[in-house]
């Protein structure tokens, strides 16, 4: 994550000249399916499932639905206050908030 963030300062200061807006967003802990592939290599077959399960159980209530996850990528990319402002080069964090 501190490495996008540094490139996206990087990128924002080399494309200033030509207007272009560059910046990183970190769309927090999503709810997603992608526990299922990575409990199935340590744990084959039926385990697997329901270690995944059991994960996504636990954790899915801590966790950002895809659709708000979303709103900070959307609000850095589209939105007037942003490109208003001449944000450029910095890290936004949910929900589409400025990060420190």
């Amino acid at each position: 994550k501190l490495a996008n963030i540094f490139m996206a300062q990087e990128l924002a200061a080399r494309l200033q000249p030509k207007q272009i807006a560059v910046n990183a967003v970190h769309p927090g802990a999503v709810r997603t399916d992608i526990v299922r592939h990575v409990a199935k290599p340590f744990f084959p077959g039926e385990l697997g499932e329901w270690h995944a399960k059991t994960i996504q159980r636990l954790a899915g209530s801590l966790m950002w639905g895809p659709e708000i996850a979303a709103l900070s990528i959307v609000y850095a990319a589209a939105s007037p206050l942003v490109d208003s402002l001449n944000q450029t080069g910095r890290y936004f964090i949910p929900v589409a908030r400025l990060g420190s």
